[in-house]
């Protein structure tokens, strides 16, 4: 049975329940640093440790600065490092020391937050630091509740030792201590009135500024997007640019043939035959060479490449053997296990194969797509070119097939080369022995000359000879043809002639020497079709579109070639032939609106060309597409006026901005390396970079508004305000806003100051008040101490009220802080007081305050009775309070004056003062303020714990 179950009645029930929660909260509050848990930027800085020995966490007011350093203070001294720490760790205790401004600043802020409320020496150990690892402490002197060190117990068993720290101690109070790590909260004047300068309407402009200017950006960051962009800008552009040409050049390609060429070639026809011997074929014995081996013919088959033409027409059915077919010899052409070309049996050209070869890629589309035109010639010629040995194949195969021509034309080639050759050496060792060359017998010719061909003879006699040698029976007569040749006009027809060109180029060759001599050759081969025409059997000019573009094309990489060799003697010869073949192009109106719209569309592309600046930036690698400019240079590659004008005339949105944030961040880290930024400064770099601003305006305007926040700034840090943020400690930052020479309107300065820093950091603005009254209440009251001098409260409340501006500046620092007006009424209220009431005796004197006063009455002083009568009711002032008002007026513990101006309770007591009656209520409120004082500088607690009695009497 539980404990809980084991109580009877609910009120027992409610009882314990409230105990346990009782227990809870206090374990909970003395064990603070078991629930801390930072938010990420407190996670980041603790986690900096780890590899900075300096960190600096800043955010706004009450974000949990201090209260993260205390934390991490308390895990140090502690060792307790939670799960979640990932920063420096010490696996032994620790000596530290933690400060603030001031002893009262360290006492209300590190201390309360590491140890616990400073007054409440009961709640010490409820502060971030367990109750169970505080062993000891040791008091501060002079300061109530200060604690001058802690003694914290380390997890390793050892304890670990803190001391606390004020600014105010100065810089010998700071050294010669070895510690492991030391603390420092933030310096409460000087970081009010800095965050007081950003808090006003000129700070909050500069910040403004700023975030307009935009975040840093580095070259690399630029550069990325820069890059990126461009590149995508000449993709495009050139996409666009291929996509068109694709469309035009194809328009061209199926251009009409519009020019016609004249020409006449030799033809053979069949003559008178002459009957020489009998016919029949001599017959011959083994001991015979064999007759001349056929010439070998190269294809592509159907596992090595693609189909032939003549193949796919002979697979599927064959030619109709009709028409202009019949005048071909293709019903002889046989496909081994296809069957003949043509046939009897076979299908129509115009009701078949012209859709099925446009079909299967074999012919070209008509210009419109369709399949409507006459493909006979053209059918029949390729056929007839692959009878020849020269095959067609699939357009979208035509490297392939280009290939396997390339193969079939150099055997075929070396074939004819070497039977040339071997009839050549037969002729003339028939001629040299006597015999007509002529006679023989074709089969003889072939033997002879097969064994030659093969190498089974070197001399062409032994061959002969061996061939005789071998035939059965002598040779017998024959009848043996004769060929007639003659010349016809054979026209050929053709999209574009380029005789100018060949014409030009045959004027440069006729002077050119060497190389160029040879590249002009070259040329010359560019400008024949490919293989041999069927009429005239040679290589004709090419008179298509198509192949008069690649000779343009090819032409153009001479010219390249040569400008990037420096040969100008080339580069004239080739340009010259180049404009000639251009011209003759251009007359084909396809031709030239192709080009038109190509050199259109390549004008956008120039700037990304060469060693231009978007040429270097957007320029990749051929084979691995990379970039071959690294991120980080591109934008040197855009410096200067002229270079980021063409940048900016083809930049995209996100290149331009991309493009500005880097300018002008080049620009303020110029002017922010030679010190802070300045109004000045920010000019001065925007003249030097006039021409870029010029060209991108919004960064020029964002530099503007900020020169011009920076110059409203600057006025406002050459304030007392401003000059306070610049001082590292109290006395510097007094010094800065109550100078000791004040000039006429300087209590305006002063009130700004102070209430800017008030509307920051109310208790800063107090300390620096109260830390400067106390400095001015002593130098008023100094020539009052001692000799001749033994004016009383008027004179003491005359020389801090005085109407010099020292006495200005006083209420002008006390209006400007909280309910400043109503304390301001209040002080002056109780200098009313001291003039009316308080005279300081001489040294050593203790006559009561009323022998003072009867002495005056004595002397007729009625004035002085009746302010005293009107300030106190007519009654007399306790000595407690006298005693205090003496001390004052005599400058001593004018510290707990000023004190009273600048504590919660006390300037409130001293703004009811203001509105208080005269009489009892006013003398009570001053014995409070006496009291308040007295606390305040570390005099005790009250006399007694009931409420306060006051005695008092009527002035006689």
């Amino acid at each position: 049975m539980s404990l809980l179950a084991s109580l009877t009645s609910s009120e027992q029930r409610s009882a314990f329940l409230a105990r346990l929660e009782k227990e809870q909260a206090r374990r909970k509050a003395e064990n603070k640093l078991a629930h801390y848990r930072p938010y990420p930027k407190q996670q980041l800085f603790h986690n900096a440790s780890a590899s900075h020995r300096e960190r600096l966490f800043m955010a706004g007011n009450q974000l949990g600065k201090t209260f993260s350093g205390a934390a991490e203070a308390a895990i140090h001294l502690t060792g307790r490092y939670p799960d979640w720490w990932e920063g420096r760790r010490f696996d032994r205790p620790v000596r530290a020391w933690a400060g603030s401004e001031t002893n009262e600043v360290t006492r209300d802020g590190v201390q309360r937050y590491l140890v616990g409320e400073p007054k409440n020496e009961q709640a010490w150990g409820t502060g971030i630091v367990p109750k169970a690892c505080l062993k000891d402490w040791t008091r501060r002197q002079g300061v109530p509740n200060a604690l001058d060190g802690i003694m914290v117990e380390h997890v390793s068993g050892g304890l670990s030792m803190l001391g606390f720290k004020s600014y105010d101690q100065g810089r010998t109070k700071w050294q010669g201590e070895t510690l492991d790590f030391v603390w420092l909260d933030e310096e409460a004047v000087q970081g009010a009135a800095r965050s007081a300068v950003a808090a006003t309407p000129e700070g909050q402009a500069v910040i403004r500024a700023t975030q307009a200017a935009g975040p840093r950006v580095s070259p690399d960051q630029a550069g990325q997007v820069i890059q990126r962009e461009m590149r995508s800008v000449a993709d495009a552009r050139e996409s666009a640019r291929s996509e068109q040409a694709a469309r035009d050049y194809a328009a061209a390609r199926a251009a009409p043939e519009r020019v016609g060429v004249d020409r006449t070639i030799e033809v053979e026809r069949p003559g008178e035959p002459i009957i020489t011997q009998p016919e029949g074929a001599p017959r011959f014995t083994d001991a015979a060479p064999r007759p001349m081996d056929p010439p070998p013919v190269v294809e592509a088959s159907a596992a090595t490449g693609p189909e032939s033409l003549a193949r796919f027409v002979a697979r599927h059915g064959g030619l109709r053997l009709d028409g202009d077919v019949l005048a071909t010899d293709l019903h002889r052409f046989n496909i081994p296990g296809m069957g003949n070309v043509a046939r009897e049996n076979g299908k129509g050209i115009d009701n078949y194969w012209r859709e099925r070869l446009i079909e299967a890629g074999y012919l070209r589309a008509d210009a419109d797509g369709g399949a409507a035109r006459d493909i006979t010639n053209e059918l029949l010629r390729k056929l007839q070119n692959e009878q020849r040995g020269v095959p067609s194949y699939p357009i979208d195969s035509e490297r392939q097939a280009a290939a396997a021509r390339g193969r079939q034309g150099q055997v075929t080639d070396e074939y004819r080369a070497a039977q040339s050759q071997a009839e050549s050496s037969l002729d003339e060792a028939l001629s040299r022995a006597g015999v007509p060359p002529e006679s023989l017998h074709p089969e003889v010719r072939s033997r002879t000359v097969g064994a030659l061909m093969r190498g089974e003879h070197v001399d062409p006699l032994d061959a002969y000879e061996r061939t005789i040698a071998g035939m059965r029976e002598p040779p017998a007569p024959y009848s043996r043809s004769t060929t007639v040749t003659e010349e016809i006009s054979a026209p050929r027809f053709g999209q574009v002639n380029p005789q100018a060109a060949l014409d030009a180029l045959d004027r440069q060759a006729r002077a050119a020497k060497g190389d160029v001599r040879a590249e002009l050759e070259q040329v010359r081969r560019d400008f024949l079709e490919y293989g041999t025409d069927p009429l005239s059997g040679v290589r004709e000019t090419d008179l298509s579109i198509e192949g008069l573009l690649h000779a343009r094309e090819r032409l153009d990489q001479r010219l390249t070639r040569a400008r990037e060799d420096g040969d100008a003697t080339k580069v004239r010869d080739l340009q010259s032939v180049r404009a000639a073949l251009d011209e003759q192009l251009k007359a084909a109106p396809e031709v030239a609106t192709a080009d038109a719209n190509f050199a259109a569309n390549s004008r956008p592309l120039e700037p990304f060309a060469g060693n231009a600046p978007l040429g270097r930036v957007t320029q990749r690698d051929p084979l691995t597409r990379r970039m071959a400019t690294p991120s980080e240079q591109v934008p040197s590659h855009l410096e200067g006026a002229s270079a980021a004008r063409e940048f900016l005339a083809n930049a995209t949105p996100a290149a331009r901005a991309a493009f500005e944030a880097r300018e002008v961040t080049r620009i303020l880290d110029g002017v922010s390396g030679n010190g802070p930024l300045t109004a000045d400064g920010i000019r001065a770099a925007m003249r030097q970079n006039e021409d870029l601003l010029a060209q991108i305006p919004e960064a020029r305007a964002r530099l503007q508004r900020l020169a011009l926040a920076h110059q409203g700034r600057e006025a406002v840090e050459r304030s007392p305000l401003g000059r306070i943020a610049e001082r590292p400690d109290m006395k510097r930052a007094i010094d800065a806003l109550f100078p000791t020479k004040p000039v006429e309107g300087s209590s305006s300065d002063v009130a700004t100051a102070v209430g800017a820093i008030s509307r920051s950091n109310s208790l800063a603005a107090r300390e620096l008040v109260r830390t400067y009254l106390g400095t001015e209440f002593a130098a008023k009251t100094k020539d009052l101490q001692g000799g001749g001098n033994q004016a009383g409260g008027a004179k003491f409340a005359a020389s801090i009220r005085g109407n010099d501006l020292a006495g200005e500046n006083v209420f002008a620092a006390i209006r400007a802080l909280p309910d400043g007006e109503r304390l301001a009424a209040g002080f002056s209220r109780l200098l009313d007081i001291f003039e009316a009431t308080g005279t300081r005796q001489g040294v050593g004197s203790r006559t009561s305050f009323n022998n003072e006063a009867l002495a005056e009455i004595r002397k007729g002083n009625l004035g002085a009775e009746i302010g005293k009568a009107a300030a106190t009711g007519g009654l007399n002032l306790p000595k407690r309070i006298a005693q205090a008002f003496e001390d004052w007026q005599a400058g001593r513990n004018v510290e707990r004056l000023a004190a009273l101006l600048t504590t919660p309770e006390g300037g409130r007591r001293l703004a009811d003062l203001a509105s208080a009656r005269p009489g009892a209520d006013t003398i009570s409120l001053l014995n409070r303020l006496v009291v308040l004082g007295a606390r305040g500088s570390g005099g005790g607690a009250r006399e007694d714990a009931g409420p306060l009695q006051l005695k008092v009497r009527a002035v006689p």
